[in-house]
């Protein structure tokens, strides 16, 4: 699951966060396996943020959590969309605007630990769908039967690869 935090020093209007939630949610599909369907996202106005010394332009300040993506695939188109939205919707100039992004290796949902050392994909095969093969984890426990149904839409279970995405992003980076 994906979770986009945004700080901005301006004032945000209803109809304002609504066009970047929907850009945000256009964006978040440029990165392998992730869509809106799962996107959380946070919107913070008229914060108190100082760029350079100074506070009197508009300044962007979002945090991009993704899950299972160490490669970063995805991430320069995500940043160049984002980037474009505020300047488009807030007029907030692209040299005020700043991602960090956080790779997320565990999280919780619905009770369930979810670890990305937890399982791995073992490959593509003919028919171009992934195919999900549990290890053991540290404890010794398999994976529970439901864990991977559960969470398809977020470890790529049932999602197509794109073309050009690494082997060593579909597979645990231990077993790479």
């Amino acid at each position: 699951m994906p979770f986009i935090k945004t700080k901005v020093s301006c004032g945000l209007t209803a109809d304002q966060e609504k066009s970047l939630k929907e850009r945000f949610g256009k964006a978040i599909s440029l990165i392998p396996g992730k869509s809106e369907a799962y996107l959380l996202l946070e919107f913070e106005s008229d914060a108190h943020l100082w760029l350079r010394g100074e506070h009197d332009a508009a300044i962007a300040y979002i945090e991009a959590a993704i899950f299972g993506n160490e490669d970063h695939v995805g991430f320069d188109a995500f940043t160049y969309e984002i980037t474009k939205a505020f300047a488009e919707i807030l007029g907030i100039r692209p040299d005020r605007v700043y991602i960090k992004f956080e790779d997320i290796g565990v999280w919780g949902v619905g009770g369930m630990c979810i670890d990305r050392n937890m399982y791995r994909i073992e490959g593509i095969p003919g028919d171009g769908s992934v195919v999900p093969r549990f290890t053991k984890n540290e404890t010794g426990a398999n994976a529970p039967a439901s864990f991977f149904q559960y969470t398809s839409g977020y470890l790529r279970g049932t999602i197509e690869p794109s073309p050009g995405i690494p082997r060593s992003f579909l597979k645990n980076k231990k077993d790479a």
